[in-house]
């Protein structure tokens, strides 16, 4: 199973000395474990940070960075449970459907389970569908 959208992502403003990198530095700001849409959407918040500390230090050089990094053991074992709480949502829904509809077949139709137009079997399938890739996860946490 592929993660590739939990990664998570980090900001670093550094102000360096105003001799130069090699002397040190005198401020930085850290924001780490962001989402990406919080990266994006308050972008204009940390170089506007970064301005504020270029006005503060204004000899210095102020430097912005951003990055990504692999997500943490809770961030994946948090995904895995939403997922399978889901899975077994759709479980628990495709069976109270299929009970439904054989009930109202043998009651409304006149050839009872027999006349069903397909629309049975194709649920079966995906219930199917759904508790293996219920088992599958499982098995990975």
């Amino acid at each position: 199973m592929k993660i590739e959208y939990l990664k998570l992502y980090w900001c670093k403003i550094r102000v360096y000395d105003d001799r130069g990198r090699a002397y040190g530095i005198k401020e930085c700001k850290i924001w780490d474990d962001l989402q990406f849409n919080l990266i994006s959407k308050y972008r204009w918040y940390f170089d506007y940070r970064a301005a504020l500390l270029k006005v503060q230090y204004p000899k210095c050089e102020v430097e912005i960075k951003t990055g990504s990094k692999e997500p943490n053991k809770k961030t994946v074992q948090d995904f895995l449970k939403d997922k399978i709480t889901g899975k077994k949502r759709m479980i628990t829904k495709l069976s109270n459907e299929i009970k439904f509809h054989k009930n109202w077949l043998i009651a409304n139709n006149i050839f009872g389970i027999d006349g069903d137009d397909g629309r049975l079997e194709k649920a079966k399938i995906k219930l199917q569908k759904y508790i293996q890739e219920l088992q599958e996860l499982e098995t990975t946490i």
